[in-house]
């Protein structure tokens, strides 16, 4: 089941897949390890596609 949750970063309204099956649409971003580390210690809570995909990118240009 799907809740709706509000992201953290920008605001923006997403679908969160984590359920009983603990699978969502965020684990398949490829985030280094040290991105996501970067994420953690700014946000306690999930961020939407939009704010992922932009450290993806982020990351690629480092």
């Amino acid at each position: 089941m799907k809740k709706v949750k509000k992201c953290e970063r920008c605001g923006g309204e997403f679908a969160c897949g984590v359920g009983s099956k603990k699978i969502c649409w965020c684990f398949h971003h490829d985030l280094t390890e040290e991105t996501q580390a970067k994420i953690r210690e700014k946000y306690q809570d999930c961020l939407c596609p939009v704010c992922l995909e932009y450290f993806q990118k982020e990351q690629k240009n480092e």
